[in-house]
């Protein structure tokens, strides 16, 4: 009986343990820009890859090129959320937009830095470094 009780004490202080430090843990950087560009226009191309944490960022990795990352630049109502396993990025409406680790198609377009620093501002940019993607929202209202 001891066996047994010393058992369930050590398990639970681990899983306290492991439960604490992920409780504090900073979340990524989340680049976001104002909801409407400039003349209310959003790019309108589309990209594929693998939502990804890159350094401090989240970011796109492009399938067949494991070293490219993309920065995304979203929108500046879309938040994070920590996931058990991982982040994902909700829209303004709270529904999910991604989560990291998980391949999706993007809607948006790139950005030059020229354009990154208008949208985003140079101390963000050298946070996290280019090339960067404009994140088109899934929802119509916010690109007013």
């Amino acid at each position: 009986m001891r066996c047994s009780l010393l058992t369930v004490v050590l398990a639970s202080a681990a899983l306290l343990s492991g439960c604490s430090r992920d409780s504090g843990q900073t979340p990524p950087t989340l680049v976001a820009t104002e909801p409407a560009t400039e003349n209310g226009i959003w790019p309108l191309g589309m990209t594929r890859g693998t939502v990804v944490i890159d350094g401090d960022c989240v970011a796109l990795r492009i399938p067949g090129q494991p070293t490219r990352v993309t920065t995304l630049v979203f929108p500046r109502s879309y938040t994070l959320q920590k996931r058990w396993r991982g982040w994902a990025i909700l829209t303004s409406q709270g529904d999910r937009w991604g989560v990291t680790g998980e391949t999706r198609q993007v809607g948006g377009g790139a950005l030059d830095d020229g354009a990154a620093s208008r949208f985003v501002g140079e101390a963000l940019l050298r946070q996290c470094p280019g090339p960067y993607w404009l994140v088109t929202p899934d929802d119509p209202a916010e690109m007013r």
